[in-house]
């Protein structure tokens, strides 16, 4: 049976953006881990099909804070 959480983005993992060869805009796709399968089935999907919000969490936590304090 098909589980549907499989079509559920889980987190997008990295980001590739590819010029047009035809001389058309920048293309850009994202590495989604989907929920429920393991990270050996990522995929690359465009950016249209990407819910925006993982697409957000990915950009935040991409890079650590600059000044992070250890306690």
């Amino acid at each position: 049976m098909f589980n549907p959480d499989y079509t559920e983005v889980h987190r997008v993992l990295d980001v590739s953006t590819l010029s047009d060869p035809n001389g058309g805009e920048d293309i850009t796709h994202f590495l989604v881990k989907w929920r429920g399968l393991p990270y050996e089935d990522a995929t690359w999907e465009l950016q249209q099909d990407v819910d925006p919000t993982k697409v957000e969490h990915f950009y935040k936590f991409r890079e650590p804070p600059e000044d992070v304090e250890v306690k």
